[in-house]
């Protein structure tokens, strides 16, 4: 038995969000989770920290809805917290301006799915982490450190409660803050105290986000090391991936009592 200690949601994906007392998962994943995109209107390429040379600034700025997410309603606005304290609204006449000024390339604020978008990924130079023929399918240049930059294809919008699970030891309570979504429960499926389930369908792959500095973490590899070392697992069809946490389908509230089976 456990209990849900934290629930947190993302409005702007990469951006720092805010924490909630109840999240609902259907297939469409965490609701409200990651419903808007900052994307880069030169080459239409969805930013993402995990190229830290570009969008690292992003972790500087922090998401929250106007008002709660409702399924098969309208997406709320987003307010959006800038690193000098003003906000701006994703209704404000000009968001894309203030945004291009604080980031220093011009980019646009959209709500997802952005159908025919991509995204690009740093890989670090940690053995395990993916498969090399991925790699090397996915490489589009290198950064000036030497590490691989790849592009890929957006994921669709399904992105379920990920609940991280970090062996050989149980890591420290500031280190979760980097695996983002979820109570730490465990691995298995989860039952809540009004019944709903949370329910294993994938595992989730880690990357170089989880070593980025934010808020007030340093940065720092040791984490995903771990997980290279001593968590790889099979996903049919992909090969063997560092993974840390699955993802799954249910509805979990702040303080509800979890049964890990």
């Amino acid at each position: 038995m456990g209990t849900v200690a934290g629930l947190y949601r993302y409005p702007v994906k990469t951006m720092p969000g805010e924490a909630v007392e109840r999240s609902h998962l259907g297939p469409q994943g965490p609701l409200g989770d990651r419903a808007y995109a900052v994307v880069d209107v030169a080459d239409g390429v969805v930013a993402s920290a995990k190229v830290p040379a570009k969008w690292a600034g992003l972790l500087g700025f922090r998401a929250t809805f106007t008002t709660e997410p409702e399924p098969d309603a309208p997406l709320p606005p987003v307010d959006v917290l800038l690193p000098d304290g003003s906000t701006l609204n994703s209704d404000d006449e000009r968001p894309d301006t203030a945004l291009s000024s604080m980031l220093g390339r011009e980019v646009r604020l959209s709500a997802e799915p952005v159908p025919g978008h991509q995204f690009e990924e740093v890989w670090p130079e940690i053995e395990g982490l993916a498969p090399q023929q991925f790699i090397d399918s996915t490489t589009v240049g290198h950064e000036v450190d030497g590490e691989v930059r790849s592009r890929m294809d957006l994921p669709g919008p399904a992105r379920h409660l990920r609940r991280p699970a970090l062996p050989p030891q149980r890591p420290r309570r500031r280190r979760r803050r980097r695996f983002r979504r979820g109570p730490w429960v465990g691995h298995t499926p989860a039952q809540g105290a009004d019944g709903t389930a949370a329910d294993v369908s994938v595992f989730c792959m880690r990357c170089v986000m989880t070593t980025l500095p934010q808020e007030d973490l340093p940065e720092d590899r040791a984490a995903l090391c771990a997980i290279a070392r001593h968590h790889r697992r099979d996903i049919p069809g992909l090969g063997t991936w560092a993974c840390a946490g699955v993802s799954g389908v249910g509805g979990l509230g702040l303080g509800d009592t979890v049964e890990v089976r």
